[in-house]
């Protein structure tokens, strides 16, 4: 689903909108955490309806920085910076492998071939 696709402005985002916003705005049903968790189901949801595989990885990628995250908030721990720089690191290596693999591995083949030939 594209942000400009006809799906996404006439069903996906209406029913998202009046599913999340009265628990953002101040009031009687006002809960910013259910407002969070809901919108994190509605952007899985989005994702989903692209390609179910990157979804995955996006959990797996939200997980360790929702860990590294907790590993790093009390001010008294010495291995903070550790812990933000392993999350850090984790993120970078996901992006690069997904996609730049490809990329390198062509070029490989092609570096290889062309070697075969000279």
């Amino acid at each position: 689903m594209l942000f400009p696709s006809v799906i996404f402005i006439f069903i996906f985002l209406p029913i998202s909108l009046t599913v999340i916003v009265p628990f953002t705005v101040k009031g009687r049903y006002y809960n910013i955490k259910l407002a969070n968790f809901l919108l994190l189901i509605f952007s899985l949801i989005f994702y989903m309806y692209g390609e179910v595989k990157f979804t995955y990885i996006m959990l797996g990628s939200g997980g360790i920085n929702f860990i590294c995250a907790k590993l790093c908030a009390p001010s008294q721990n010495e291995y903070r910076k550790y812990y933000f720089f392993a999350g850090i690191t984790t993120n970078v290596f996901i992006l690069v492998y997904f996609k730049y693999t490809a990329f390198f591995y062509i070029y490989y083949k092609l570096i290889k071939h062309f070697m075969i030939l000279v």
